[in-house]
Parts: C-alpha cells; sequence; structure tokens
C-alpha cells in the first residue's frame, strides 16, 4: 500500500505550481504528468512528480 505522504493530489500539484484546476484538468488531460486515477480522484506519486519536475526544468509546458 502507498503511504499518504509519498502522493501528491491535483490540489497540492495547483499549489506547488501555482496552476489553476483548469490548467491542472489541461496538463493530467495531455498526459504530460505522470497520474493514477482512483474512482474520481488523482494522485500523482511525489518521486513521479520530482522526476517530471526535474526533467521539464526550462521548458515550457503546455
Amino acid at each position: 500500500m502507498i503511504d499518504e505522504k509519498s502522493v501528491y493530489t491535483d490540489k497540492d500539484i495547483q499549489k506547488i505550481l501555482g496552476i489553476s484546476k483548469s490548467k491542472m484538468q489541461t496538463i493530467r488531460s495531455n498526459n504530460t504528468i505522470p497520474f493514477t486515477k482512483i474512482g474520481r480522484h488523482f494522485y500523482i506519486l511525489k518521486r513521479d512528480f520530482e522526476a517530471w519536475l526535474s526533467s521539464n526544468a526550462g521548458k515550457i509546458v503546455s
């Protein structure tokens, strides 16, 4: 089982990146960021988010 502290929710990512709910939905729908959907909720493993963020440093992500 995944420890709750090892995952981010959409709201966590929105707060970290300073983006809107609609921008987060766009990023997810473009498969720009790795996520897991359970029911109606989306989860992003912290290690995957950090790797994604590092690999996209200096790039424009839309």
